[in-house]
């Protein structure tokens, strides 16, 4: 006598989310089944990232898969198996299956079994998420270095680096953001921000307006190893953009340091949440005749804006053989107001890089720093009246040069607050529990002529990225600072700053030589700056 049974196959699928930067999943099934006759059935199951999967075990069987594969942020993964069997006689069977994928993001894997004997009965396949691999500097799993390339022939673009230490990839580039090829090339790449909590990364070229209207560039990270380029921008009366302020409620400002043509006066910028242009600030007519924005910061609470005049763009730029630095620190109080409503000197000023308010201070304290006849000198201003107050004096530490063009960071939730020195090539910690008496802390150096300018700090207020690389305007100008090119991370602890492993050489990571002269760590806790 002949009988013959035949097996039917459901199939379950499951979506999850990845919401680390790697993830382990493993995948078991078992599955047991008797019936009359013998026989011969074959299964194979694919899957990425975890799933779960019901099928139908035949014979005596076993199998496994491995799959590896690369993405971050949040992904989704299915996974599902199919099995069939079909046999005749007599017997008693038992199978089981058991695969195990890594991945960033997603993988796949698959497997496959065989067996012998009359079977009719069902398996089924459950994955699960294991242990992620964690992320060291805060909630980053990449950094993002807007860069430009040395030779001013290939194309500009934003490097996405690897940041996770246990990643195979780590501390290599895994992603771009990319501009359309008729304005890749030649834009100086300057500064860069996350806007919209993270959505969107906004980024500037500094001498864009000498080949193109276009110096504003804007790219959705939904997928950050992969950003989507929306739009290129125009300021309608100003140029040269340089630092790029998140506000709370979305959207950005930028200080724009030149007119139309790079020279004088500059504006700040204002964009929406929509990413809508909405204006220039003050109007044009009310703009003072040597406001060069540079440095920008916003007091939340007290609806104050403070900026710092850096340099006429235009006199750095040939024919020109002077460049014409700027002395001065501007208060929109109220900034809803969007007029100037004091300007401050800073008695010697040659070139103000940076100003950024100390957080939460009631009288509304800000710094910025010179180099004068003292040497350089950081100085507290006070918006509530106008007033400015030497509270340090870098060079009666360290030997620093007017080529230190210095850029502020303070540390969210502490007292301690971070300068580079990019000449010096050095990042000093202060203590500011006494605001106008600053107490030096430590420093980190990474040697003269390093370059180290932009300055991140990761969201758990732990590190500190720097890069190496300030401004060469080449043959078209008269700055030539440039420097080693390379992004370091330092450790922030509780009395001075360590150099972590974090150390990402441009020259030769990538397939030309790029200067990368801003940094920003790409969170994935959605976190809008307010300073």
């Amino acid at each position: 006598t002949t009988t013959t049974t035949t097996t039917t196959t459901t199939t379950t699928t499951t979506t999850t989310t990845a919401t680390t930067t790697t993830t382990s999943s493993t995948t078991s099934s078992t599955g047991q089944g008797t019936g009359q006759g013998t026989g011969q059935g074959t299964g194979q199951a694919t899957g990425e990232g975890t799933g779960q999967a019901t099928g139908e075990g035949t014979g005596q069987a076993t199998g496994e898969g491995t799959g590896q594969a690369t993405g971050q942020g949040t992904g989704q993964a299915t996974g599902e198996g199919t099995g069939q069997a079909t046999g005749q006689g007599s017997s008693t069977s038992q199978g089981t299956g058991q695969g195990s994928s890594t991945s960033q993001g997603s993988s796949t894997g698959q497997g496959s079994s065989t067996g012998q004997g009359t079977t009719t009965g069902s398996g089924s396949t459950t994955g699960t998420t294991g242990r992620p691999l964690e992320t060291r500097f805060g909630s980053a799993p990449y950094v993002y270095a807007w860069s430009g390339a040395v030779d001013r022939v290939n194309p500009d673009y934003i490097a996405i680096l690897d940041a996770v230490p246990d990643s195979p990839t780590y501390k290599t580039v895994v992603g771009k953001a990319e501009l359309p090829a008729e304005i890749a090339i030649n834009n100086e790449p300057h500064h860069m921000q996350f806007v919209n909590n993270n959505t969107v990364v906004v980024a500037g070229g500094l001498l864009s307006l000498l080949h193109r209207p276009q110096e504003l560039f804007f790219w959705n990270v939904s997928n950050p190893l992969s950003p989507t380029f929306i739009k290129a921008e125009n300021p309608p009366t100003s140029s040269a953009v340089d630092d790029i302020l998140p506000l709370p409620q979305g959207g950005f400002l930028v200080s724009i340091m030149g007119a139309a043509d790079g020279s004088s006066p500059g504006a700040i910028g204002e964009w929406d949440a929509k990413l809508n242009f909405v204006g220039e600030w003050p109007p044009v007519g009310e703009r003072p005749s040597d406001f060069n924005p540079h440095g920008v910061s916003l007091h939340v609470e007290k609806d104050i804006l403070i900026t710092s005049d850096f340099i006429d763009p235009a006199s750095s730029l040939h024919p020109s053989q002077t460049i014409l630095l700027r002395d001065s620190i501007r208060i929109f109080k109220p900034w809803s107001n969007r007029r100037v409503t004091s300007t401050v000197r800073i008695p010697e000023g040659i070139g103000l890089m940076d100003v950024k308010f100390l957080p939460h201070h009631p009288d509304g304290l800000a710094y910025t720093t010179n180099f004068g006849s003292q040497g350089m000198v950081i100085w507290a201003i006070n918006t509530t009246d106008s007033t400015t107050t030497p509270v340090f004096n870098v060079s009666g530490v360290y030997n620093c040069s007017q080529r230190d063009h210095m850029l502020h960071q303070p540390v969210a939730g502490t007292t301690k607050y971070l300068v580079t020195n990019s000449y010096s090539g050095l990042i000093i910690m202060f203590d500011t529990s006494d605001p106008l008496n600053l107490v030096l802390l430590d420093a980190v150096v990474y040697g003269v002529q390093s370059g180290i300018h932009s300055i991140e700090i990761s969201d758990d207020n732990r590190y500190a990225m720097v890069s190496g690389y300030f401004l060469d305007e080449d043959s078209m100008g008269l700055l030539h600072e440039d420097g080693d090119r390379s992004i370091h991370i330092s450790e922030i602890t509780s009395i001075g700053l360590i150099k972590t492993d974090f150390l990402v050489n441009m020259n030769t990571i990538v397939p030309y030589p790029m200067r990368p002269h801003m940094v920003r760590f790409y969170n994935t806790k959605t976190t809008t700056r307010p300073t």
